[in-house]
């Protein structure tokens, strides 16, 4: 089954224990016709890291790569037959900005068509593959452009989200004007400063506060010697977590279609109608 994950973390450096805690309650399952993407952040750099279906993690904790980032992006889902993976396999990037859609957008060319035509020119060229994920994308950097926010350092958590949820809306009112069924959104943007996710339709999202424990899997803590460095650190993390997947729906916060949700450094969460 398809899915996105987006991860927010107080500590960059503990990133992959929080991946470790969420392994049983997040399952990436082993579907072997879906490719899978994340992306992350180290220091300025964007990276991104594609995993063919064969080659594709079963686990959150098997993950690749130095993961020392504050956000962290992951999606899954099935390429039709010749798209290049490189191209359309998710996260998105455009400068400092990371996105993930997951769920289904109907129209097919119509839509690309409206859509492209609406663009500005500039955001038109951003758009290089052949997904109707990317055009969402291609929406938000519309929206934020709109909003005189593309290149905004500091830019407010509840800010993007609204941003975000008018993007969502924008991408509704395309597929209605090409006579396309509502499409089923759930959003995810970060710039490594927050994350912003809204939810349009019939994509269930999910979100929770993961609060600091004494016991990591990954470094081997369990409990004990609560004084040492390392466990003070892990007792101070805390991260927000959003999915679409969620093995116990009722451990999680359900995000109700028309919802957008902002998370900053801080870790309250701002929610919003749209």
């Amino acid at each position: 089954m398809p899915f996105a994950i987006g991860i927010f973390t107080s500590d960059p450096n503990l990133l992959r224990c929080e991946l470790a805690r969420l392994r049983d309650e997040v399952s990436l399952g082993a579907h072997t016709d879906e490719p899978m993407g994340a992306g992350w952040y180290a220091e300025d750099a964007v990276l991104l890291q594609r995993y063919s279906a064969r080659v594709r993690p079963e686990r959150l904790d098997q993950l690749g790569g130095v993961l020392e980032s504050e956000a962290l992006l992951l999606q899954a889902g099935p390429l039709p037959i010749g798209m290049s993976l490189e191209e359309n396999t998710q996260p998105f990037r455009y400068r400092h900005w990371l996105f993930v859609h997951q769920g289904a957008i109907a129209g097919g060319e119509k839509l690309r068509v409206r859509l492209m035509d609406a663009l500005p020119e500039h955001l038109a060229r951003v758009v290089r593959g052949s997904t109707p994920s990317e055009l969402a994308f291609a929406v938000y950097l519309w929206a934020l452009r709109d909003a005189g926010r593309t290149d905004a350092e500091h830019l407010e958590p509840g800010e993007a989200a609204r941003v975000l949820g008018t993007a969502a809306r924008r991408m509704e009112q395309l597929a209605q004007d090409v006579g396309a069924r509502a499409p089923a959104l759930g959003l995810f943007a970060t710039n490594n400063a927050l994350l912003a996710v809204a939810r349009v339709g019939e994509q269930p999202m999910f979100y929770r506060l993961l609060e600091g424990t004494a016991t990591c899997s990954i470094c081997g803590l369990d409990g004990s010697a609560k004084a040492r460095p390392s466990v003070r650190a892990h007792l101070r993390r805390r991260s927000i977590v959003v999915s679409t997947q969620v093995a116990d729906p009722q451990a999680w916060i359900p995000i109700e279609s028309g919802t957008a949700v902002g998370v900053g450094r801080d870790l309250s969460v701002q929610r919003m109608a749209i």
